[in-house]
């Protein structure tokens, strides 16, 4: 195709022939313009076809980002290098894209004469604004010829998709403020009849006289010189805890963003749970793509962040028919504004989800404003949630940034009534 250099040359050519043939007639003068409106066009054709030969397979790029899970407002890397595999040489112009990243260092675009075997380079620094789904490239080559009157654009790589994880806190403390909730009783899976609690594998030990048969590990004994070896086991009370996540936009306010903190916070805590043998199900009320993911060890917390990174804020949603799928769990924690929900359906889930033995928690993080418009809408915030407590009895309400420390609280303190 031709450039805008090459386009406006084109243009100049034809227009000055037309006027030396209808204007000014004068034979020399049109005949010379002729002959270079001709070599213009023959030129352009050619140099069109030649390019049209290249293919994405005549070059080879990489790109890298440093480091590998980039954190919520944190700039980071990008090394995009491209590199020309073909047998003569090019002018390129190497351009990538930003999908919703912030450009803090550096350029995404580059022009270079890359010889055979030469590499051009992109080096830059990025700032993902918020956790979720962001994308670079495409990775687009614009190759041209030496007088810049056509080009080619070559389109290396579609996309490519950077996932923003949750910010996680690291071994919350726990709040000086937080001195009582409500009262606890949690069995787990040490109240099954059948049952009782898991047994959790811990190690092998030599063999001692009144020690159980059904204990002898017989791949580890050896029955040449009679060494005889046993498995010991733990007794693990394993808790079965539900988040009900508030999507909705009316969680988006606030920088982060209430979603985001509550995000954090969830992803902080399951990782405790799961590290000591928890079972979470983190399940999102309202969000663009309503879905659910239970995590049951520490091997799949990378998978329930990957889940919680592409949560986005949707509308409404049917409490009483998230409720209604809320039985069987140990602990059930309600998180968010709750705009779509009034204090009759709390009362009422509160009750059903105590009906199969599990405890309920609806916990409300508030905002902490620095203005006198901030502080005039967290009074009309407090007031919507005092008419809720009216009606649903125990809500808790935390700041905003001290969100991850109260629910490793509970965390704690539900480990403690099942123990």
């Amino acid at each position: 195709m031709l450039t805008r250099d090459g386009f406006n040359l084109v243009v100049a050519c034809f227009l000055m022939s037309l006027v030396t043939t209808t204007v000014i007639v004068y034979p020399p003068l049109t005949l010379s313009l002729f002959a270079v409106t001709v070599f213009t066009l023959s030129y352009a054709l050619m140099t069109a076809r030649h390019l049209k030969t290249l293919k994405p397979t005549d070059f080879a790029f990489s790109r890298k980002v440093e480091p590998s899970q980039p954190r919520p407002g944190e700039p980071f890397e990008v090394y995009v290098s491209v590199t020309n595999k073909a047998s003569k040489p090019l002018n390129v112009t190497v351009v990538d894209g930003l999908g919703g990243l912030q450009l803090v260092q550096g350029m995404t675009s580059v022009v270079k004469l890359l010889k055979p075997g030469d590499v051009a380079e992109l080096r830059y620094y990025v700032r993902p604004p918020a956790r979720g789904v962001y994308s670079l490239g495409p990775l687009a080559i614009k190759v041209a010829d030496d007088y810049g009157v056509c080009c080619r654009y070559i389109t290396l790589e579609k996309e490519a998709k950077v996932l923003v994880r949750p910010a996680l806190s690291e071994k919350p403390k726990l709040l000086e403020g937080v001195k009582w909730v409500q009262a606890l009783s949690v069995s787990g899976t040490g109240s099954s009849v059948k049952y009782g609690a898991d047994d959790v594998f811990r190690e092998i030990t030599e063999h001692q006289e009144g020690q159980p048969l059904k204990s002898i590990d017989w791949r580890r004994t050896a029955r040449d010189d009679g060494e005889i070896y046993v498995r010991k086991y733990d007794k693990l009370n394993r808790l079965k805890v539900l988040f009900l996540i508030d999507c909705t936009v009316s969680n988006t306010v606030g920088k982060p963003s209430m979603l985001d903190t509550i995000i954090s916070a969830v992803a902080s805590v399951s990782r405790a749970m799961l590290e000591k043998g928890d079972v979470v199900t983190v399940r999102a009320l309202g969000a663009l793509e309503p879905d659910s993911y239970t995590a049951a060890g520490a091997r799949s917390f990378e998978g329930l962040t990957r889940f919680l990174t592409w949560l986005k804020p949707g509308y409404s949603f049917d409490f009483l028919k998230e409720i209604d799928k809320a039985k069987g769990f140990d602990a059930v924690f309600l998180l968010g504004r709750l705009s779509f929900v009034d204090g009759g359906q709390l009362k009422n889930a509160g009750e059903q989800v105590r009906r199969h033995g599990g405890v309920f928690f609806t916990v409300i993080p508030v905002l902490e404003p620095d203005d006198g418009i901030g502080r005039l809408l967290l009074q009309l915030e407090m007031s919507r949630i005092e008419n809720l407590k009216r009606q649903a009895g125990f809500i808790s309400v935390v700041k905003q940034h001290e969100l991850p420390q109260y629910l490793s609280h509970l965390h704690r303190m539900l480990k403690a009534a099942a123990s």
